[in-house]
């Protein structure tokens, strides 16, 4: 990644090439007419910034919780197959040493 004063140029393994951004075009989508650092900072200490804290939180929160649950979920399913093989094998071994 390379960051200019007017665009980032970014090289991607998964795209031949390389990939240009000017900061005017996504500037313009956003409806933001000037960027200097001084925005950059007074937006930081805004109260505006808590909206960001919040969706951040959340987006890590969701995620951290689906982790978890396919987690808990797998184990589950590898457990019970694991349970499911171990009572074939005692099972079969009971019915032989009965049978003797």
């Amino acid at each position: 990644m390379i960051v200019l004063k007017n665009k980032v140029i970014l090289k991607n393994g998964a795209v031949a090439g390389t990939i240009s951004y000017n900061y005017n075009e996504f500037l313009d989508r956003m409806g933001i007419t000037e960027f200097t650092k001084q925005s950059v900072i007074d937006y930081a200490n805004s109260s505006q910034v808590i909206g960001l804290y919040v969706s951040v939180f959340i987006t890590i929160f969701i995620y951290s919780f689906m982790m978890y649950l396919l987690t808990t979920l797998s184990n589950v399913v590898f457990l019970s197959i694991f349970r499911l093989f171990s009572n074939m094998d005692s099972s079969y071994q009971n019915e032989i040493f009965t049978s003797i």
